[in-house]
């Protein structure tokens, strides 16, 4: 059973050094291979060293990888308007969309000092639905019909529906130019 885990543990890891590996395989292996007192927290903490190590490389590379990974990600540009504040909110929005693949939203985050523990809580919560909905899925993989499953399926197309609105909303107020002052300058 450790060595499962260590194994699973390790396949995090390395998933957070490429954009081209899916990381549901993983959770589904995780469900399928351990019981859900165990597949559950080594999901979540896979996902914790799955999010910190592009976080870390980022923040080693510094302020001067953003414009390389925004160059890479277009996305990234927008996101980068919207990011004033609550970072915690933020990652949480961030990662309940999808919006930017993990990888590189994490190296950014890291890359322009997001302070840690709002990115990684704000990133774990908002995937969390994910998390829980792959890794029962490999548990339960005969039973797509239980009603638990469907649940996390409810919450999550929600909570994508709950966040790409309020991300449109950010991104509309970001398009918009600014109001022209009408003062005189004397």
């Amino acid at each position: 059973m450790v060595g499962i885990i260590v194994m699973l543990l390790l396949m995090f890891a390395a998933k957070s050094l490429t954009v081209f590996f899916y990381s549901g395989i993983i959770y589904i292996a995780a469900g399928l291979l351990l019981p859900p007192y165990l597949s559950i927290p080594v999901s979540i903490l896979g996902t914790i060293v799955m999010e910190t190590v592009p976080y870390l490389m980022g923040k080693a590379l510094g302020e001067g990888a953003v414009e390389s990974l925004v160059k890479k990600h277009p996305k990234l540009e927008k996101v980068r308007s919207i990011r004033k504040g609550n970072d915690f909110l933020f990652c949480f929005l961030i990662r309940l969309t999808g919006l930017v693949a993990n990888d590189p939203f994490s190296a950014y985050m890291g890359a322009v000092r997001g302070k840690y523990l709002p990115y990684m809580l704000g990133s774990l919560l908002g995937e969390v639905p994910i998390v829980l909905l792959l890794t029962l899925l490999g548990e339960g993989a005969k039973s797509l019909t239980s009603p638990f499953y469907i649940a996390l399926l409810v919450v999550k197309v929600g909570a994508i529906i709950f966040s790409v609105t309020y991300f449109a909303k950010k991104f509309k107020a970001a398009d918009k130019p600014k109001e022209e002052s009408t003062e005189i300058e004397s």
